[in-house]
């Protein structure tokens, strides 16, 4: 499957891209309620098994694993944060806590927010 690199915070080991483009990363949902230690963040797109391109959004975790996402939601709230805290993605280790909640349709949605804990 081809993958496009849209953007990335800093440039990535072999390792790293392993860990987001060839290993099975995690995806956001299964994360619901941990905070992760975000150590490098990348931005592409990647082509799904029908040929259409998938928008990601993967984050490089402190031990070394990363979790993607497709949630347009959990790219905004990340942009948002780095934007309005003045977080240089390139040499900050960034505490993100996985939220959850449900919509008044039902359908449960996921979110990242600051962890102000560790930060």
């Amino acid at each position: 499957m081809a993958f496009t690199i849209i953007n990335q915070s800093r440039e990535l080991s072999r390792a790293e891209r392993a860990a987001l483009f060839v290993n099975h990363s995690q995806s956001i949902k299964d994360c619901d309620g941990q905070t992760l230690i975000v150590t490098a963040v990348c931005e592409y797109e990647k082509e799904n098994a029908s040929g259409d391109a998938v928008h990601l959004m993967g984050f490089l975790l402190d031990d070394g694993t990363a979790v993607t996402t497709s949630s347009p939601t959990v790219m905004r709230s990340f942009n948002e944060i780095v934007d309005s805290l003045g977080i240089d993605t390139a040499e900050e280790n960034i505490p993100l806590r996985v939220i959850s909640g449900v919509t008044k349709s039902g359908r449960t949605y996921f979110d990242v927010e600051y962890d102000s804990t560790l930060g």
